[in-house]
Parts: C-alpha cells; structure tokens; sequence
C-alpha cells in the first residue's frame, strides 16, 4: 500500500516549479561545467538563475 502525504496546493506548485527548473538547469548548466566550458551562454546563466529563485520561493 502507498503512503499518501497531503501538503497544501501552493507548497506543491513550489515544489513542482523547483522540479521544473532543476531539469532545465540540469541540460543547460551542468553539460557545461562537465565539458570545462570556460564561459556559460547566456540560457545557462538563465537556467541557474530560474533555479535559484525558484528554491528562494520555497524557502519562502
């Protein structure tokens, strides 16, 4: 039998946000940092920042 946790819609939407920008971040930073790339393009730079703010909103 599965457990179920019941959380509030607005920490799921955070979380799911979280989830979102970390697969972004995942194909568009880390490939990068992996090659030893000397400069992140600019999507990059984007995809860490979306994840950044997306842990800040659910610090929050």
């Amino acid at each position: 039998m599965k457990e179920t946790i019941e959380i509030e819609r607005e920490e799921y939407e955070k979380l799911v946000k979280v989830a979102t920008e970390a697969g972004t971040l995942s194909r568009r930073f880390l490939p990068k940092v992996n090659y030893g790339d000397s400069f992140l393009d600019a999507d990059a730079i984007a995809a860490l920042n979306e994840f950044h703010q997306a842990i800040r909103d659910y610090e929050r």
